[in-house]
């Protein structure tokens, strides 16, 4: 079903990336690949960055090449005698100033003024517009000097959506669990969004900031690793990996009222509600396709597994979610030959005292025990047996409480004792 979802989703990725090229927000289309707005009243670098991010999700203007440098200065128009770029240097090099997009240095195309960047006069960078060095750029206090301004936006497709940002409309619905959430995206021909750079988290923070946290389009694979709903490769992400575990979807904070860093993801249950966010290519007509429920994503717990050979992981039924009381679970983990088998739980959190995890030095509960585990375990548990198999149930009661647990998971592979 997942792959029904992300074939519909490139259909409609590729009918889009033939348009042409516009801007939204307001913003003037340059050279066909920038979208600019002037801002004329002078304000400190700070108020100006928080400025253009209040416009549209925007930053300061970035310049990376010649083409781009003349282009604004065309654009100002000597409206300003310099602008705030969007540019930042730790040191006086230009392999050391930075840009606001999370591209890089300017290591690759500078236009400084001879004896700039000098981080003693600034971290800041503007750019001269006048006549006898316009287009030349110089370091500036961030905090005590005012200048003009230009902000950027990536240019879009035209379409009529209010959160048109790089190519995709964006809509916001309350709050569903996981699969109803789908659906709804499905309906309006997106799919739950996936976010694939800082500036696009950027965006989504700064236009949906009235929401605690979105509910977004990653999931837990089986594989112990997160994915994208529609397909697109995990080459960026912004985890949060001190909150605690929820589940195997993933909310992005917004907003002010989480403990996770505004802008962050965390883990939340998928059979909770939770506000979400849709994305689907700008610009593309809407074909309609009959709305199909997804599967609701789970780690493969390998409970009641027949033999499970190491190397392998194990983990309690809906881990990282919570799991249901009266539950009974047995996995018989074997290895080959001589070798013994190491067993290292990488999560533990039980209820105590009700919940327990056992494991045996053999392939029944007759067979000695190598420990029996239950509560919160910060300390790692790592068990070896003494010879090539090993068994381990997880046994839940009936707990009627709030104190509801997401189990354990936990890695087994071949070891070599040595005597």
């Amino acid at each position: 079903m997942q792959l029904l979802f992300q074939s519909i989703f490139l259909i409609l990725l590729f009918s889009h990336a033939q348009l042409s090229p516009v801007c939204s927000n307001g913003y003037t289309l340059v050279n066909n690949n920038k979208c600019l707005r002037l801002f004329k009243t002078p304000e400190t670098h700070k108020t100006a960055e928080l400025t253009c991010l209040k416009n549209g999700g925007a930053t300061l203007a970035n310049i990376k090449s010649s083409i781009d440098n003349r282009a604004i200065t065309i654009f100002v128009g000597g409206a300003s005698n310099s602008i705030w770029i969007g540019l930042f240097c730790t040191k006086s090099s230009a392999k050391e100033c930075f840009w606001d997009d999370d591209s890089g240095s300017a290591d690759q195309f500078q236009n400084f003024k001879s004896g700039f960047p000098l981080v003693e006069k600034g971290r800041c960078v503007y750019s001269s517009q006048v006549a006898f060095d316009r287009g030349q750029w110089s370091s500036g206090d961030c905090e005590k000097e005012s200048r003009a301004f230009v902000c950027e936006l990536p240019v879009t497709n035209e379409d009529q959506c209010q959160k048109n940002y790089n190519g995709y409309c964006y809509f916001d619905f309350a709050p569903l669990p996981f699969v109803s959430a789908q659906k709804i995206c499905k309906e309006n021909c997106g799919i739950i969004a996936s976010i694939l750079s800082p500036m696009e988290n950027r965006y989504i923070n700064a236009n949906f900031y009235t929401y605690s946290a979105l509910l977004i389009g990653a999931t837990w694979s089986y594989n112990s690793s997160y994915t994208w709903f529609d397909g697109s490769s995990w080459s960026y992400h912004n985890i949060d990996h001190t909150a605690r575990r929820g589940g195997v979807c993933l909310a992005m904070s917004t907003g002010t009222g989480s403990m996770v860093p505004t802008g962050s993801w965390y883990p939340v249950d998928c059979k909770a509600s939770n506000s979400f966010l849709c994305k689907r290519p700008a610009g593309t007509s809407c074909p309609w396709v009959e709305p199909e429920t997804p599967p609701t994503p789970v780690i493969p717990s390998m409970c009641n597994s027949s033999m499970i050979m190491a190397p392998g992981t194990i983990s309690s039924p809906a881990y990282p979610g919570y799991y249901d009381n009266n539950m009974y679970c047995s996995y018989l983990l074997s290895t080959t030959g001589a070798y013994n088998i190491l067993l290292k739980f990488t999560d533990f959190s039980t209820n105590l005292n009700l919940d327990y995890v056992t494991v045996y030095d053999g392939e029944t509960t007759s067979s000695p025990m190598l420990g029996s585990f239950s509560g919160f375990n910060e300390t790692p548990i790592n068990l070896v047996s003494t010879g090539n198999t090993m068994l381990v149930t997880f046994r839940s009661g009936n707990s009627e409480d709030s104190n509801i647990r997401y189990g354990f998971s936990a890695t087994f592979s071949k070891f070599v004792q040595m005597l």
